[in-house]
């Protein structure tokens, strides 16, 4: 299974690379071998490759006025969460939304930590998380609180079981006098 993710990984890598070079176009893209660079978890590359792509993209003159290359510093924060650095990664997202990256997709991307927090068991941080972005998509954020309150009691109601199941009350025996 292990050969064939990374015959995958090379023939994806073969075709972003030398696909387009016979068709006489660019070898690739900023982002495309970002977004190679990022499946290959060659991270610190790959945020820079981004980093690169936005500046470009930036500084076109004729960009299209729907074209928003701020979104990229969504993956950016993603690269950060799946490298653990949870500050790094809200940084970059709250990046986006102060260069107008629909805050729809910023919001997804605030639960997004809340999860990887509960992933990490941290239940009690990624609550503390949510309530802190409440206000920018209460409906969404509240259901997210609500299903993990309940997960949280229901885990400390399992500890309490256990707990009590490990240490039983001794019975109380009278002693005929």
């Amino acid at each position: 299974m292990h050969a064939l993710v990374k015959f995958l990984k090379l023939l994806l890598l073969l075709s972003v690379f030398l696909f387009p070079a016979c068709l006489g176009k660019r070898a690739i893209s900023m982002k495309q071998k970002a977004d190679a660079l990022s499946v290959n978890k060659e991270y610190e590359q790959a945020i820079q490759a981004y980093k690169d792509h936005i500046k470009h993209r930036t500084s076109l003159p004729n960009k299209p006025d729907w074209e928003n290359p701020y979104i990229y510093l969504l993956d950016i924060g993603d690269i950060y969460l799946e490298m653990g650095m949870v500050e790094k990664a809200l940084e970059s997202y709250e990046r986006a939304a102060q260069h107008d990256v629909k805050q729809g997709y910023v919001n997804d991307r605030l639960r997004y930590i809340a999860t990887w927090y509960e992933e990490q068991g941290k239940i009690e941080s990624a609550i503390e998380h949510l309530q802190k972005y409440r206000e920018k998509d209460e409906l969404l954020f509240d259901l997210m609180l609500n299903r993990l309150a309940r997960k949280l009691v229901a885990m400390e109601e399992a500890a309490e079981v256990s707990e009590s199941s490990e240490n039983p009350v001794p019975e109380v025996t009278t002693v005929p006098e």
